[in-house]
């Protein structure tokens, strides 16, 4: 690994870690171990049980799971985002990463109708319906509908605007500077716990989730 490619991946990492800081969930570890085939080089602690159906046109706030999943996407995302305050857009055509790849899954998770679809798609695909690899293709991605392409556009969108905050641009840069020294990991690998630390010094205000609960409490 380079010293240019460590310092991209240190932010890419730094992004994961402090949107799951700020979003409630509990990071485990952040890593800076090249993982070829896995999603995230970090690990956070996620919500059990199954996602449930969720009707788009019942309010946010009625459906607890659907914020789980958004919160989900917004940390695949920041990861990516955060890279981008160290080193140009890249131009052109650019292969989505494992990162979006997960969150786009997990926005057609929102939407039963579009996993029904989905399911269905697949069994074509298996029964041998489809003649080409052409036609598996868009008789796949037409079964997607456009809902969960808009609702992950969105988020990423906000995700984008997010990290550009001076906050996130704070506690990401400090996270960073800590992944680049060998001497504070333990073997690439830097403890969740010690990372909280880091991000909870890097800014004294309370994280986002728990303003939002405070808030709550007092109405």
């Amino acid at each position: 690994m380079t010293d240019q490619e460590r310092f991209r991946i240190a932010h890419h990492e730094a992004g994961h870690g402090a949107a799951a800081f700020e979003l409630g969930r509990r990071v485990d570890v952040v890593s800076m171990r090249p993982c070829a085939g896995v999603v995230n080089a970090f690990i956070v602690h996620e919500g059990a049980g199954p996602t449930p159906a969720i009707e788009p046109s019942v309010p946010t706030f009625l459906q607890p799971r659907r914020h789980q999943i958004e919160v989900s996407m917004a940390i695949f995302l920041a990861g990516p985002a955060a890279e981008y305050l160290v080193v140009p857009p890249p131009t052109g055509y650019v292969a989505e990463s494992l990162d979006e790849i997960a969150a786009k899954k997990a926005a057609v998770s929102l939407s039963a109708q579009e996993r029904e679809s989905l399911q269905e798609a697949r069994e074509r695909l298996s029964s041998g319906e489809f003649e080409t690899d052409e036609d598996s293709a868009l008789g796949e991605s037409a079964r997607l509908g456009e809902q969960a392409s808009f609702h992950y556009a969105w988020i990423r969108a906000e995700v984008a605007a997010w990290i550009e905050s001076p906050r996130m641009r704070r506690l990401i840069r400090e996270l960073a500077l800590v992944l680049l020294d060998p001497n504070q990991l333990e073997d690439d690998v830097l403890p969740g716990r010690r990372a909280e630390q880091i991000l909870s010094r890097a800014d004294r205000r309370p994280p986002v989730w728990r303003a939002i609960a405070a808030d709550k409490g007092r109405r």
